[in-house]
């Protein structure tokens, strides 16, 4: 009798600390909120029903693979973000944004693809321009905007290796600049510099899946392995710009 009070206590009173946090919540969060409320409850029913032996272990996990299917993969995407990391699709490829160029890096591949957004060839694919062009383009660039005068350098770089089939990196030219005076990306941009997606809710990510998109990144674009100090720069500070908003 003592401990189904004691129980029962001890409900009303997660009861009342949720109903609290979802008078707090704005209302454009609180159907999400709830919905998170519903599946880990229901997660909660079950595994008490297991340890009780008031249900078969199989059963029990079939009972919450069926609850998972109601409430629609994506929404179990959501509320564990680990999930993410064994998904085919958990990152995508790096994406460089400034005002005038996009250039997106395919890490399997090891190409460059992009366009140019403002400035000589405007509207071009970034693959499509020879060295001179490129050349025309970094010239441009470094009077108007140093990010993409520093994309451009890098892509001129990484387009002499590619064409000499060399990866030696001791014969690979590490620049020695400060890129201290390079602005930092909005969080958007920066997701997008990891491998997220635009328009990922920050909400969605936590700071191991950050981490280990970060490690993945490094993994092929630090210098010491090949890439580039710049990019490596833009994808540490882009590590840092997303964990400040996760907190």
């Amino acid at each position: 009798m003592f401990m189904r009070l004691l129980f029962a206590l001890a409900l009303l009173s997660i009861i009342f600390v949720l109903m609290h946090k979802y008078r707090r919540l704005p209302a454009t969060e609180r159907k999400q909120w709830v919905v998170k409320i519903v599946a880990f409850s229901l997660i909660g029913i079950v595994l008490l029903a297991v340890i009780t032996g008031r249900m078969h272990w199989l059963g029990g996990v079939l009972a919450t693979v069926a609850g998972f299917a109601k409430f629609g993969l994506r929404s179990v995407v959501r509320f564990f973000p680990l999930f993410k990391l064994f998904g085919k699709k958990a990152f995508g490829n790096p994406v460089f944004n400034t005002p005038f160029l996009k250039i997106q890096l395919d890490l399997k591949n090891n190409r460059v693809s992009g366009e140019v957004i403002d400035g000589p060839y405007k509207g071009t694919a970034i693959e499509s321009l020879n060295d001179e062009q490129l050349a025309e383009l970094e010239s441009h660039y470094q009077k108007n905007d140093r990010r993409s005068w520093y994309l451009i350098r890098m892509l001129r770089q990484f387009s002499s290796r590619t064409a000499s089939g060399n990866a030696d990196t001791n014969s690979q030219h590490k620049s020695q600049n400060d890129y201290s005076s390079v602005s930092d990306p909005s969080l958007d941009e920066a997701l997008q510099v990891l491998g997220f997606s635009a328009g990922t809710n920050i909400k969605d990510l936590d700071k191991k899946i950050v981490i280990q998109a970060h490690r993945r990144l490094m993994q092929k674009i630090h210098p010491d392995r090949g890439g580039n100090d710049y990019l490596a720069s833009r994808v540490n500070i882009a590590k840092e710009v997303v964990l400040k908003h996760i907190g």
